[in-house]
This record gives C-alpha cells, sequence and structure tokens, in this order.
C-alpha cells in the first residue's frame, strides 16, 4: 500500500479521507482517500510535494481533515500531485 508501510499512516476521521503519512525528510505528503462515500470500493492512494512538517501538523490538527485539504492542498499549483494507487 503506497510507497510507505501502513503501519505508519495514521489513520484519521474523515468522510473522504482514510489515512495519512508524512516523510519529514522528503517533505512528502500521502494521502489514501476512500473512492466513494459508502466507502464500498476501497481507496486510492495520492502524494504530494512538497509539504513541511508544519504543514503536515496543521492538517492533522484541523477540525476537518477533508476542509484542510481542499482549501490548502487540492489546488495548490506549488504542490506536485502523483497518484500512487
Amino acid at each position: 500500500m503506497g510507497k510507505y508501510k501502513e503501519a505508519k499512516r495514521i489513520q484519521v476521521e474523515s468522510s473522504t479521507i482514510k489515512s495519512i503519512y508524512h516523510s519529514k525528510t522528503k517533505k512528502l505528503l500521502e494521502i489514501e482517500f476512500y473512492k466513494d462515500r459508502k466507502r464500498e470500493k476501497g481507496t486510492s492512494i495520492y502524494s504530494y510535494t512538497p509539504i513541511t512538517e508544519s504543514g503536515f501538523e496543521a492538517l492533522k490538527e484541523a477540525n476537518s481533515i477533508g476542509g484542510y485539504f481542499h482549501k490548502f492542498i487540492k489546488n495548490n499549483s506549488s504542490l506536485e500531485c502523483t497518484k500512487i494507487e
């Protein structure tokens, strides 16, 4: 699952995001998304770079992780997005 071990992933409370992972050294964020709201069709994983440690902490601590993602990460032209799975 993804480039990194599933054990390193942080499971989150979100209707659209299952888990997140951050590499400090690579400034890489992986997000595992549910493919559908009912969570019946599995997941997809995307990576985003560069994401600083403070950016990752802000995502983790956000009241709405999905809301934070949509506002600050999804359409951010300074980030590179790659589909992993």
